[in-house]
């Protein structure tokens, strides 16, 4: 017999191995107009910072889930983007986005389907095997950037909604890449409400 990969995964039971827990879309609405200074100012940080972290912050209903994400959709042609929303209004009920197991896994399958593959088995979901993972994709991407020029962003909006509406056993928060481990040609957006996270 031959099998397609989905047929052969769905076969094996090991399909949640390869699917994202969640989906990482926002819908911004038609009304939304960008406020041309602070889109600037994240894509003169990217296009002038080594690589590390960005932080757009700003009161609710401010337009920063907007803005980021009208950001990722100029720039994902020429730039490697990868996105992670903690929040998304109107989602369905699911996995909870602030739990770090879920954070880990969908960030790990989107660099995955992106190309940047590290280590041979999906055999576990550990948290520990999969920031493992992570790091290691990190690295890769460091690598890529450093061969080819090939920048990576990771946008991570939402994270207000962890500590306050959400009760994740390990917050995602805890597992955020620490700065040192993020190599040049690397950046992580961070999208919140505010910086006093817990």
């Amino acid at each position: 017999h031959h099998f397609d990969r989905s047929t052969l995964l769905q076969r094996l039971n090991w399909s949640h191995f390869f699917e994202l827990r969640n989906r990482h879309e926002f819908s911004v609405t038609p009304a939304y107009q960008d406020i041309e200074g602070p889109r600037r100012k994240l894509e003169a940080a990217i296009d002038t910072l080594p690589g590390g972290y960005i932080f757009v912050g700003g009161s609710p209903g401010s337009g920063k889930s907007s803005l980021l994400t009208r950001t990722f959709e100029s720039r994902a042609p020429k730039e490697r983007w990868v996105r992670y929303y903690a929040f998304v209004p109107g989602a369905p009920a699911g996995n909870i986005r602030g739990e770090s197991e879920n954070f880990l896994h969908d960030l790990t399958v989107a660099f995955e389907e992106a190309g940047v593959v590290a280590g041979h088995s999906h055999s576990s979901l550990d948290r520990q095997q999969l920031l493992l993972r992570l790091d290691a994709q990190l690295q890769t991407l460091g690598e890529q950037f450093k061969d080819r020029g090939v920048r990576t962003v990771l946008l991570i909006d939402g994270l207000d909604h962890i500590p306050r509406e959400q009760n994740p056993d390990i917050s995602m928060l805890k597992d955020l890449p620490l700065p040192d481990r993020l190599p040049a040609g690397v950046y992580v957006v961070l999208g919140s409400q505010t910086d006093q996270l817990k």
